[in-house]
């Protein structure tokens, strides 16, 4: 599983083959926003004032180890467990609805036919995305890969050793961020 911490009903996850910037996932009563790593603003989505304040608390104490996460999870390697916060439970207020994935059918291959929560459905292949050594078995084996299940909590694409897709990849179509690192020119020593 993707989730590397939770405290008083917030739940803080990653995604494996994610898109950039780098960031996290925060999640609370049925609330979630993305948060990028080094700025700590919100990229997408919106939580309860008081949760916010918890992840922002929380994220800043913790800046490096989810910075840490996150390269481990642009390689496919395992995440780590975050230590918790110590803080009083938020309030709730109306959040902005993520769409996320609601139901998966193995197709012929690496292919996918995913409902989503808005009522898209999209068939997808996912063999460019099955990167780094988390993947390997589900790559190599059709039947691990047919094992693939819809994790309602996280509204996303997960395999039972712990891989698991973004869902924002999946639904925009955006490329997760090894495949962008992996486009973006090296400087010379002589350049900088």
């Amino acid at each position: 599983m993707p989730c590397i911490s939770q405290f008083f009903g917030i739940a803080i996850y990653m995604y494996y083959n994610d898109h950039l910037p780098p960031h996290f996932h925060a999640e609370y009563s049925g609330s979630e926003a993305l948060y990028e790593i080094g700025t700590l603003r919100i990229y997408r989505g919106e939580l309860p004032r008081r949760a916010h304040v918890m992840v922002m608390e929380w994220a800043d104490l913790y800046r490096a180890e989810l910075m840490e996460n996150w390269q481990r999870a642009r390689q496919g390697q395992p995440l780590v467990e975050i230590e918790s916060l110590e803080w009083k439970e938020g309030d709730t207020m109306k959040p902005e609805q993520l769409v996320r994935v609601r139901s998966v059918k193995v197709q012929e291959g690496f292919c996918v036919h995913l409902d989503f929560t808005d009522g898209t459905q999209k068939e997808i292949d996912l063999e460019p995305y099955l990167h780094g050594p988390i993947f390997e078995l589900i790559k190599n084996d059709p039947r691990v890969f047919r094992s693939v299940h819809v994790d309602e909590r996280m509204g996303t694409i997960v395999w039972d050793n712990g891989a698991d897709m973004d869902p924002d990849v999946l639904y925009y179509g955006l490329q997760p961020a090894w495949m962008e690192m992996e486009k973006e020119p090296v400087l010379s020593a002589e350049a900088t």
